[in-house]
């Protein structure tokens, strides 16, 4: 009660000077416990997390405007690569926005510029197969728009623009992971089958995030991070098609929910990732490295 009646006198969000003046009275009237200061590389673990999650969603949006654009100007260029959102795959929609800017080139001269203006390093033969597969594309496509029109311009800004959020991903990617290498918690968590370091390294700020004596609890809720949830997912799915190579306790849960009445495949893998979180912090907590018992 006493809780409520002061939250209801300063209110949740403090913003003005009477906010500054109440606090500094409540700190004159009462004794406070003294906030426990966390390890920093957590904090700086955190905050290249929220980079990282924030250059996620801005590369899914440019994907979609690329996808969008490139359906006006050169939509088989799409066919060429099993990833389109690749590096090499970029560079090359980058350099052909248009069927035109192909026409009349012959595959040699186009297999040299595919080998010397990509920022990937690719064999005389495979830049030659995708030579000859783009002049085919070339030849076959029907378009109403022209090279010099401004979505064959969107092509190519939103294609370099992925290429340089691209190379801005695995330069986080590299420093979180040297972050986290100084930290006791990624040798244990990437202990356990189908959590590479990267996601090891996510999970840290997942589970290990505190304000002075609180620590988050270790449970999935609709309110909870959706990029660490997504992450979760990934490693069951992960360990899932691992099992007969990497076997471990949350497959065999997997299993268990799968049978006598089996759940939706969702529903079996959330409660999975329920048990992973649980797993984890438990591993942390005592220090140890995950080890798997067949109780079978």
């Amino acid at each position: 009660m006493n809780y409520i009646l002061k939250q209801r006198i300063y209110g949740r969000v403090k913003i003005d000077t009477d906010d500054a003046h109440k606090i500094a009275i409540s700190a004159y009237e009462n004794q406070y416990r003294l906030m426990t200061c966390q390890n920093p590389i957590y904090s700086k673990i955190r905050e290249l997390n929220r980079f990282y999650e924030r250059i996620e969603d801005s590369r899914k949006l440019n994907q979609v405007y690329l996808h969008t654009e490139l359906q006006q100007t050169f939509p088989e260029i799409e066919k060429l690569f099993a990833s389109r959102t690749s590096k090499l795959a970029l560079n090359i929609v980058n350099l052909f926005p248009h069927p035109d800017l192909i026409t009349g080139i012959s595959r040699t001269k186009l297999k040299n510029i595919l080998i010397n203006e990509t920022d990937k390093h690719i064999s005389k033969e495979k830049a030659l197969k995708y030579a000859e597969k783009l002049i085919r594309f070339a030849q076959n496509s029907c378009l109403e728009t022209r090279v010099n029109d401004v979505q064959a311009q969107e092509v190519k800004y939103y294609s370099r623009h992925l290429i340089d959020i691209t190379i801005e991903k695995e330069k986080l990617n590299r420093q979180i992971i040297q972050f986290a290498k100084s930290l006791p918690e990624l040798e244990i968590i990437s202990s356990m089958p189908g959590i590479g370091e990267m996601t090891a390294a996510q999970l840290i700020d997942l589970i290990m995030y505190q304000s002075g004596q609180y620590i988050r609890g270790n449970h999935i809720n609709k309110r909870g991070n959706p990029m660490a949830q997504g992450i979760l997912f990934l490693a069951v799915c992960n360990m899932i098609k691992q099992q007969a190579s990497a076997p471990n306790h949350i497959v065999d849960y997997y299993k268990l929910k799968k049978q006598p009445v089996p759940k939706r495949d969702k529903v079996a893998v959330v409660a999975c990732m329920n048990k992973t979180l649980k797993c984890l912090y438990s591993l942390i907590k005592n220090k140890h490295k995950y080890v798997y018992l067949n109780m079978n």
